[in-house]
């Protein structure tokens, strides 16, 4: 599952089918990121809600006796740099933060490539409704109707999902440089909170790309 955050108050989650499946609709549309997570009902409860899935083994290195060592990873939602860094929540990588280690970069890139998914699900939801094009004045005069009108569009874009009218768009898959801009984006929302000491999802996956990188695998 991919998080992001759309220009008018809405926070989705966003699955590999391009599906909209858990949205949070109702900030002006200059609140931070990091601010509507933690007052949405996933960023609040995503700890009880995420409590009891599995873990996945992930090889980090081997011991002396060159038996494999693993760690549990957890289930996590994948976001920007924008959004805290948390045990369910794994984050990209800030730009001080990519240029100063090329471990990180590596898997910054592979992280940003995974979130185009959530950049295709916004195109096709902006080609194929145009009022999404440009800011919805209507949420001026009455913000009710338009998180109504943003919510049905989401569920008819679902809708024609699964009915299989996919629209196809030209989006380019995002290269390191895409990815990088799109940080330096990130980074420009201000309200950004303190990373919490849930973070070591993030740091299992540095590690099993340090791993790779050592076997020479990546």
């Amino acid at each position: 599952m991919l998080i992001s955050i759309f220009y008018f108050y809405f926070l989705a989650v966003v699955n590999h089918l391009r599906l909209f499946i858990d949205i949070w609709i109702g900030f002006p549309g200059n609140t931070a990121d990091g601010r509507i997570w933690r007052h949405s009902n996933l960023g609040s409860s995503i700890q009880q809600i995420f409590r009891r899935t599995p873990t996945v083994p992930v090889v980090v290195g081997y011991d002396h006796n060159r038996r494999e060592i693993t760690k549990p990873l957890p289930m996590y939602i994948l976001g920007d740099s924008a959004y805290p860094n948390e045990k369910h929540l794994v984050t990209t990588y800030e730009m001080n933060q990519i240029l100063s280690d090329p471990t990180t970069k590596i898997l910054n890139k592979k992280l940003g490539g995974v979130r185009y998914v959530v950049e295709c699900a916004f195109g096709v939801l902006k080609n194929r409704f145009r009022i999404l094009s440009t800011p919805l004045e209507c949420a001026r005069h009455n913000p009710t109707y338009a998180i109504d009108l943003i919510t049905s569009l989401l569920i008819l874009h679902n809708f024609l999902i699964y009915e299989k009218d996919n629209m196809e768009i030209d989006i380019a898959q995002m290269d390191e440089t895409q990815i990088e801009n799109n940080q330096l984006n990130d980074n420009a929302e201000g309200d950004r909170p303190e990373e919490l000491d849930r973070s070591r999802t993030r740091e299992i996956l540095y590690d099993h790309i340090q791993h790779q990188k050592r076997m020479n695998e990546i």
